[in-house]
This record gives C-alpha cells, structure tokens and sequence, in this order.
C-alpha cells in the first residue's frame, strides 16, 4: 500500500514539474508571439508608409513597386509567424490543462486514504504519548521503590 502511494506522490510530483515546464513553455511563446505580434505591426505601419510614397513615385520610377511588393511578402511572412506560433501556444495551453486535470483527479482519488492516513497517525501518536506515560509511571515507581 506504501509503494503505491510512493508512487502516486512520485507521479503527482512529475506531473507537477511537467506542468510548471509546460508554464514555462507557455510564457515563452507568449513573449515570442507579442515580440512578433510587435515587429508584425512596426512592419505594416512601415509597409503602410512606403506603399503611400511608392504611389507619388511610381509615375517617375517603376522600379519602386518591386520594393512595395517585398515589404507585402515579409508583412505576410510575418503574419503566418504569428500564426504558427499562436496555435503552438493553444497546443501547449491544452496540454497544460489536460496535465492539471490529471493531477486533480489523483489527488481527489486519494484524498481518502491520506484522510485515513492522517487518521491512523493522529491515533498512533495518541498511543504513543500514552506509553510514554506509562513507561514515566514505572520507572518512576521503580525508582521509589530502590
């Protein structure tokens, strides 16, 4: 019964640490996706200003919208960055709850037996200061007595 609840506490306690990994992982991405979700708009407010001054300047050079198209290109590249990383983020967040409903369910499977645990303990210390007494009665009666 011991090794099982060994056990259990050492499942409890790896499910633990893969979930404060898992937060981990979370908040990285997190950081991740705001940088990029930063960059992505610095780009679109560039990419916004330089389609305004190709529009003035395509009747004298052409050569203005192949630059108008590469900044449309890193804008969408950068979108679909912020895209993969933002369903990398709902992967892990769904992981993470799926591993604390894991860890919830073994601590309500076993909140019985560590009640009766406690139970048993909180006797075993009642007897044990009760023995303790006794065995202070005697051996200050043989003390008396020599």
């Amino acid at each position: 019964m011991s090794t099982d609840h060994a056990r259990q506490l050492e499942k409890m306690a790896t499910l633990e640490r893969s979930s404060r990994e898992q937060s981990k992982k979370v908040r990285l991405l997190e950081a991740r996706v705001k940088a990029l979700e930063q960059d992505n708009f610095a780009l679109q407010d560039k990419a916004s200003k330089l389609q305004e001054k190709a529009k003035a300047a395509a009747k004298e050079k052409k050569g203005i919208l192949f630059l108008l198209w590469f900044l449309c290109f890193l804008s969408s590249f950068f979108c679909a960055h912020v895209f993969l990383a933002l369903t990398e983020l709902k992967k892990l967040i769904v992981a993470k709850d799926d591993l604390v409903t894991d860890l919830t369910n073994i601590m309500y499977r076993h909140a019985d037996a560590v009640e009766k645990l406690a139970q048993i303990k909180a006797y075993a210390d009642k007897q044990m200061v009760s023995d303790m007494k006794q065995i202070r009665e005697l051996a200050a009666d043989r003390d008396q007595k020599a």
